[in-house]
């Protein structure tokens, strides 16, 4: 009986965990990787938590509905003006670059705002873990 509740708290905090952390925790040239209950966290630290993380994703999901609305007829003739040119047109590929690109920068934003958010919920020593332990540069993981 012992066992299994150990196995079912144990399941249970690897489903949190697992709620904490972003699809794809990336923000930038960070990766976060972290299991949280290093940091030994408070309920209330862990509600609060929760809370950002569901901030976070309904931001996520406003975010894609957007990028998917946009008019992709607009974007085509755009390019079609661009093609159409005999001269490249150095201005114009700056403009579409930065399009193209507008989105994952809000993105990466969006993601260091959310964990900035939860490292203010941290006190210091959780401050310390977290940075020693949970914030690694992308690709070395």
């Amino acid at each position: 009986m012992k066992k299994t509740k150990l196995l079912l708290i144990s399941l249970l905090l690897t489903d949190f965990v697992m709620l904490l952390q972003p699809e794809n925790a990336r923000a930038g040239d960070v990766q976060i990787t972290c299991d949280l209950r290093v940091l030994e966290l408070t309920s209330q630290q862990r509600n609060q938590i929760r809370l950002r993380r569901q901030q976070y994703k309904t931001r996520q999901r406003q975010m894609n509905e957007n990028l998917m609305n946009q008019n992709v007829t607009d974007k085509q003739l755009s390019l079609r003006h661009f093609f159409s040119k005999s001269a490249f047109d150095n201005q114009q590929a700056d403009e579409i670059a930065k399009q193209r690109y507008a989105n994952d920068v809000r993105q990466t934003v969006a993601e260091l705002n959310f964990y900035h958010d939860i490292f203010q919920l941290l006190d210091n020593r959780q401050r310390e873990i977290w940075l020693q332990q949970c914030v690694q540069p992308a690709g070395r993981i």
